[in-house]
């Protein structure tokens, strides 16, 4: 992909960026992620991924973080959301 392009120079590694689903809903802006090398953030997508070897990163928070948000703060909500983790391991 393009970002692995530019980057692979300083950083030899073949990766994707996870991000939710709802991102790849707009047409123009689902090609410019597409381009850059995000990718769904599915169960399926990132076994699969992980299953070729790929490193992925996941840009976690959404909407709960936001609205939880304070000045001076880095919170993170993962009492639900710990199935990447099960994958990851």
């Amino acid at each position: 992909t393009w970002a692995n392009i530019v980057f692979h120079k300083l950083v030899p590694l073949d990766y994707r960026i996870a991000t939710i689903a709802q991102n790849f809903l707009i047409p123009f802006w689902r090609d410019l992620l597409l381009g850059l090398g995000f990718v769904d953030a599915s169960r399926e997508t990132l076994a699969s991924l992980l299953r070729k070897g790929l490193s992925v990163a996941i840009v976690v928070g959404g909407a709960e973080e936001a609205l939880d948000s304070r000045p001076g703060t880095n919170d993170l909500t993962l009492g639900t959301r710990l199935g990447f983790v099960r994958l990851a391991l």
